[in-house]
């Protein structure tokens, strides 16, 4: 059964809910999904810094497929992260 959250009132809205009194599980969740957020949103960030680099100062051209791999595939871990079907 899912447990439904309650929607805070007005000051505590952007407080951490892991530090309210929920249970571990949720806790875990949370810091799951927000790694997961912080993963992609640096995936995000760098690959486009990755193309600018390579447009500018040039590196190895292997290096560029290898950076795109990478963040392919942190970008899905970050995706697994934030969906988590099991609660």
């Amino acid at each position: 059964m899912r447990r439904f959250l309650p929607i805070p009132a007005c000051a505590d809205f952007q407080e951490n809910p892991a530090s309210r009194g929920y249970t571990n599980e949720f806790k875990v969740i949370f810091v799951r999904r927000k790694i997961g957020w912080v993963l992609q949103l640096l995936v995000l960030m760098f690959l486009p810094m990755t193309i600018v680099w390579q447009l500018y100062w040039g590196f190895k051209l292997i290096y560029m497929p290898a950076c795109v791999v990478i963040a392919i595939a942190l970008f899905s871990v970050g995706y697994l992260l934030r969906n988590d079907r099991s609660c």
